[in-house]
């Protein structure tokens, strides 16, 4: 720290502990600049120790931990989860209980009665299906829209057995998938493509998509896509 006249000092790096022998020298100026110049040295004085304490302890973690394990902490704190990065299994199983728990799909009657295909033989044994299938529906227009019924229903098809016959394929059933776009209309998340047809996921489906997703990945750390690990 030297003084050059007029109240001016120069701050030399690494001579921090000139500060306090250039703190007393301000009085014999003008009382306001000399109280102004010394909140600024201190100020200076302030970053500077924080920087240090910063280093020290990077030092210290880069010491422990190593530099690769660093890095992946790193990038654990600052990488965003959306619904591509997590297994996407249990990401239809995340959703189906959101959209059970929150009451807001309300269940058609013949909900325990119907099958979801012709080549089916009996209906669905999970007295959840149906939320099931409206979140394989989400999750699919998140990642690929926009889709509608006709689209769904090559998806979902599936092969028929006809005995000594060939097998063939055979479309899912169209009532069903249509109510489950129509509860997920409902409640926001998709909405009627105004170019095509078909239905696209709105800002307010993807974003609690990816939320779900994080919920996922933090109760899964392990299971997260590599497609997510080599993106940062």
């Amino acid at each position: 720290m030297e003084f050059l006249g007029d109240c001016t000092y120069i701050h030399r790096a690494g001579k921090c502990n000139e500060l306090a022998d250039a703190l007393p020298r301000t009085v014999c100026h003008d009382r306001a600049n000399g109280v102004e110049l010394r909140e600024r040295m201190l100020c200076i004085a302030a970053s500077e120790l924080i920087g240090v304490l910063y280093r020290i302890v990077y030092l210290l973690l880069l010491e422990q931990c190593g530099r690769a394990l660093l890095v992946k902490l790193w990038q654990h704190c600052t990488m965003r989860i959306s619904a591509k990065d997590v297994d996407q299994s249990l990401l239809v199983n995340e959703i189906a209980a959101f959209l059970k728990k929150s009451g807001r799909i309300s269940l058609p009657d013949w909900v325990d009665l119907v099958k979801t295909a012709p080549f089916k033989e009996l209906a669905p044994t999970n007295p959840d299906w149906f939320y099931i299938r409206a979140a394989a529906i989400a999750r699919h227009l998140y990642i690929r829209s926009p889709a509608g019924v006709g689209a769904f229903r090559k998806v979902f098809g599936g092969r028929q057995r006809n005995g000594s016959r060939p097998s063939h394929f055979v479309l899912a059933s169209s009532g069903i998938i249509r109510k489950c776009l129509q509860a997920l209309e409902e409640m926001k998340w998709i909405e009627k493509d105004p170019k095509n047809k078909g239905r696209v996921l709105t800002s307010t489906g993807r974003r609690d998509l990816d939320r779900l997703a994080a919920q996922v990945f933090k109760k899964n750390p392990s299971l997260i896509m590599k497609s997510c690990s080599n993106r940062r």
